[in-house]
């Protein structure tokens, strides 16, 4: 093969390799989209700035399978699990309710985490349902 050829084939699976990875590091966009929305509502009620959600979800970043406290399907790249467990904030007075429609666009959604005791509850402004707290804890969906 001439040093032509080789360049181009060298180049040629490069930007192939290039392609895929992003394809890996990528989520759906409607999850991303309602991961940002989570995000807007968060840091509405908290206002620590050192708020990984407020520094790591970021608008331009694709790339929400990478963000902290999101798993992904590593085949579908469907959003599975969702931590927002906020031990290390103060949590406002009072306590905000959580709106359940914020996790619709979240088809295979496994895992919510509220350990924190952080939200006095939820709501689903669709359904009419309000669900209150007596503790917070993981939720498994089946």
């Amino acid at each position: 093969m001439s040093s032509s050829k080789l360049m181009d084939f060298g180049l040629t699976w490069i930007i192939m390799m290039m392609i895929l990875l992003q394809g890996c590091r990528s989520c759906i966009e409607s999850e991303r989209q309602g991961l940002l929305e989570i995000k807007a509502y968060i840091i509405s009620v908290i206002t620590d700035p050192h708020l990984d959600i407020r520094r790591g979800w970021m608008s331009s970043d694709r790339s929400c399978c990478h963000w902290r406290r999101i798993k992904c399907d590593i085949t579908s790249k469907r959003v599975i699990g969702i931590s927002l467990s906020l031990e290390s904030i103060r949590p406002p007075d009072p306590l905000p309710q959580l709106n359940l429609t914020f996790f619709y666009p979240f088809e295979e959604l496994q895992s919510l985490n509220l350990s924190s005791g952080y939200f006095k509850g939820w709501f689903d402004e669709r359904k009419g349902l309000y669900i209150r707290f007596r503790f917070c804890s993981c939720i498994q969906v089946p």
